[in-house]
């Protein structure tokens, strides 16, 4: 009876969540600390990254990145002074390990100003946003935005090399950034929001500009069909392409709503959301797919009004094409969906949350396609992955 429920045609199997490694809540070098009080987070950014065998967390109210073995070790840490206590648990580089419980494990002191967005390449060597001073920061009359952050780069020994802005190494800040990414080829794409639309910078390994695009508001692509022209398009996420010059871009499509009585405007709901592909070599916009609608559950007593889908966040890609994506959570439960090139699936399931760990959650997609989570309940935050590698057949038995 219990196989024959959870193989029930339109109900996806549960695909079970595995906790890595716990991180307690703190302010010690291998702690982190999420929250001002007990019930709201940090206004500071947090960020994790899944990456070449290692776990990376960034902690932004502490000024402090820690590198973790794929075991909860902590292998690095990246910190400002001036809002950390002197690490006991790992050793300052030039100073003598005093136990065996420091050996091998090192850290570096920096003037972290406030902390963003991180990537890792395969020589390890570490990107981390920063953001200015505020008396160095300026206002981009083109774009519309305030630029205010560089990227640090990291030698895989800890040494500051340099920083990269817009025309590449000591370069103009950017604006504040949306997602670094490191690419198959080690090259660093740079992502931001800007007032007119989504600015994107590319470079190679040097650091060396390679290309730049604006994906501009007003310019957004409309799907075809006589009821195009009556969607109102909304840029809502872009990946990118792990091998070649490619964004994948997610739009969400809203229209107008009537209401049935007074048959007046009533507000606007989504209408279909798809993912294009923009080519960066001639700035267009290629071929795209639909994402399948997901309808919310009327609970016994509800009206009969529609209560309308249940969007998909475009969580990662993977570097084999597939796209990865989790709904709106539903009775502690998010649908999690993979799609290939051509918008077919190639894989659904649940994932549940259970009790507060939905306080505080971000989600990533590794290279070879696991689903990865940096959860919190307040009380202690995790670091724990779904293995979707292992149900899409590409497992890989090192890195991630």
């Amino acid at each position: 009876m219990i196989l024959a429920v959870s193989c029930a045609p339109g109900v996806p199997q549960l695909m079970p969540k595995e906790t890595l490694f716990p991180l307690e809540l703190g302010a010690l070098e291998d702690q982190i600390d999420l929250f001002q009080r007990a019930d709201q987070t940090s206004p500071e950014r947090d960020r994790f990254l899944f990456y070449n065998g290692l776990v990376l967390v960034s902690d932004g109210n502490a000024r402090k990145v820690m590198e973790f073995s794929s075991y909860g070790d902590l292998l690095t840490l990246f910190y400002n002074p001036e809002s950390n206590p002197t690490p006991a648990l790992v050793s300052a580089v030039g100073s003598a390990a005093t136990s065996d419980q420091v050996k091998n494990r090192r850290s570096f002191s920096y003037p972290f100003n406030e902390l963003g967005e991180i990537a890792l390449t395969d020589q390890n060597q570490l990107y981390v946003e920063d953001r200015v001073p505020a008396e160095r920061r300026t206002q981009d009359a083109t774009l519309e935005v305030v630029l205010q952050s560089r990227i640090l780069r990291f030698d895989r020994d800890g040494k500051f090399l340099d920083f990269l802005g817009q025309e590449g190494i000591g370069g103009t800040p950017f604006p504040d950034v949306e997602s670094l990414t490191v690419t198959q080829a080690g090259e660093l794409v740079v992502i931001c929001r800007a007032g007119k639309g989504w600015a994107v910078w590319w470079y190679d390994a040097s650091g060396n500009p390679v290309e730049k695009t604006v994906l501009a508001y007003d310019a957004l692509p409309q799907p075809e069909g006589g009821a195009a022209k009556l969607y109102i398009p909304q840029l809502e996420s872009v990946m990118v392409d792990w091998k070649q010059h490619l964004l994948h871009v997610k739009i969400d499509y809203y229209q107008a709503t009537q209401d049935l009585t007074t048959r007046t405007a009533s507000g606007i709901q989504l209408a279909q959301s798809r993912i294009w592909i923009y080519d960066l070599p001639s700035h267009a916009y290629k071929n795209s797919y639909a994402l399948p609608v997901l309808k919310r559950q009327k609970a016994k007593g509800e009206s009969s009004e529609p209560l309308g889908d249940r969007p998909f966040d475009y969580v990662g890609l993977s570097s084999g094409g597939l796209d990865f994506f989790l709904s709106s959570p539903e009775a502690g439960s998010q649908r999690f969906l993979v799609c290939r090139a051509d918008g077919s699936t190639a894989l659904e399931r649940n994932v549940e949350l259970h009790g507060a760990d939905a306080e505080f959650a971000q989600f990533a997609v590794t290279r070879t396609g696991i689903l990865v989570g940096f959860l919190s309940d307040g009380n202690r935050a995790e670091l724990a992955w779904w293995r979707s590698d292992k149900l899409l057949g590409t497992y890989a038995q090192t890195g991630f």
